[in-house]
């Protein structure tokens, strides 16, 4: 790749529930930056977001190692206003490399500022942000701006505290079929749970463990297929699709469980077989449609000849189990790659 002389800066951790997926994509990031001292000098700031929410300035010297653990994130740096650093960053001018997942870097509120205050980055914009993180009416466009390419299960939206009206509502429409139960606006298979055939009962429980992190509960008809992910990268204003891969199972059920763990093995299916085109046109027409920037990561599942729709990540996790980086690699591009990339593009 060739080399894109601005300077950047890095955001990592953030509140809730993404702070640890956060930080795996920077310690990832980190040992990549250590073995490339162009990349390294680049590197002005790293701004660490607690869990808490207050922020911790690293600044990048030569003779000082980057943070290699929490506990370095935690003590070794600065305490800032949030104002403050907004003031650096738009003095400097550094392009801001976000690794803020789930709500903390996608619910708009730093696409915002970036976008009113003309600072660049790889956050994308609030609509896209936004209409991402919710699953919810997603569902109901992906159809359309797909071009029919893609349908979407049946999905119900729910609030936290619905009454047994609106629950039963929903069970009677499931008619017994399979369902999934999860937050609409998490991430990461967060709070995510199957369900054989759902029972009132166990449809509160789920609520109840979803109620803290988020207001709005998805009730989702559960397809038995085979599911995919494809990573879609710009470079200089052109978009491609990265390899397709298929993901396996045992359970037959990419959860939690199988994420945290590793139990999932990632297969690269060559163009040409199965729904791998149908699942790239797919993609570049949702990746367009919807504003992305950069790079985002979408999810299908294909069942009796039909691809469904499941989701789309602006943001996805750049640690060493992840998903896109493995992309990445499938055409010979890193995590370092990625980030010059990502800073072309705004020149």
């Amino acid at each position: 790749m060739s080399q894109n002389h601005r300077g950047f800066v890095i955001l990592v951790g953030g509140k809730g529930y993404s702070h640890n997926h956060s930080l795996f994509s920077y310690f990832a990031l980190r040992d990549e930056i250590l073995s490339s001292p162009v990349v390294r000098n680049k590197l002005s700031s790293i701004y660490y977001i607690t869990e808490e929410g207050k922020i911790l300035l690293h600044e990048n010297h030569e003779n000082q190692n980057l943070p290699d653990s929490e506990h370095d994130l935690m003590t070794n740096g600065r305490p800032i206003e949030w104002i403050e650093m907004i003031r650096r960053i738009t003095k400097s001018k550094d392009y801001i490399f976000s690794m803020l997942h789930g709500k903390e870097g996608g619910d708009g509120r730093y696409q915002g500022v970036c976008q009113i205050l003309e600072l660049a980055g790889n956050l994308g914009s609030v609509f896209s942000a936004c209409i991402c993180r919710s699953k919810w009416p997603l569902s109901f466009l992906a159809p359309r701006l797909s071009q029919d390419l893609v349908t979407c299960p049946d999905t119900w939206v729910l609030s936290s505290s619905p009454s047994d009206l609106e629950m039963n509502n929903v069970i009677q429409q499931l008619s017994g079929r399979p369902a999934i139960i999860k937050p609409n606006s998490l991430g990461y298979s967060f709070c995510i749970e199957f369900f054989n055939s759902l029972t009132l009962s166990q449809l509160k429980s789920q609520i109840d463990v979803i109620r803290p992190h988020d207001n709005e509960i998805l009730v989702q008809q559960y397809i038995d297929g085979v599911e995919y992910t494809c990573g879609i990268l710009e470079i200089n204003g052109k978009i491609q699709a990265l390899p397709v891969a298929e993901v396996q199972t045992k359970s037959n059920f990419y959860g939690p469980k199988e994420k945290q763990n590793n139990l999932e093995t990632i297969l690269f299916r060559e163009d040409g077989t199965g729904p791998v085109e149908q699942i790239k046109l797919a993609s570049l027409k949702l990746f367009n449609a919807l504003g992305i920037r950069n790079m985002c990561r979408f999810d299908f599942i294909y069942s009796n000849e039909k691809l469904y729709f499941l989701e789309a990540n602006p943001t996805p996790s750049l640690g060493k189990d992840s998903n896109y980086p493995k992309m990445l690699k499938q055409v010979n591009l890193s995590r370092l790659d990625l980030v010059n990339i990502c800073i072309s593009n705004q020149c």
